[in-house]
């Protein structure tokens, strides 16, 4: 049926695919390297398939957003702990 996730994200398509499309294209470049980063995580998520998709969730879907957002989330917080230890250990 439609509703609001199923209208952003044709939406979505329909703006961004020519852009996409073009792989040559600096934000396709963008798009394509953080889809490949974080395509391993996201399981069998629908934005998963591919960045025509993953670009159309990202924009349409409350909950993929928060996946994302959850994910970011925790690599900040690994990263600023490895950095905290690596500081002690020089410290030390």
């Amino acid at each position: 049926g439609i509703n609001p996730h199923t209208i952003l994200h044709e939406a979505t398509h329909a703006l961004t695919s020519a852009t996409i499309a073009n792989k040559s294209h600096p934000m396709t470049k963008q798009l394509t390297k953080l889809y490949e980063e974080v395509r391993g995580q996201l399981g069998s998520m629908y934005g998963a398939q591919n960045v025509d998709e993953f670009v159309a969730e990202v924009f349409g879907n409350p909950e993929f957003q928060q996946v994302l957002a959850n994910k970011c989330v925790a690599e900040v917080l690994q990263h600023r702990s490895k950095l905290r230890a690596e500081q002690n250990r020089h410290e030390d």
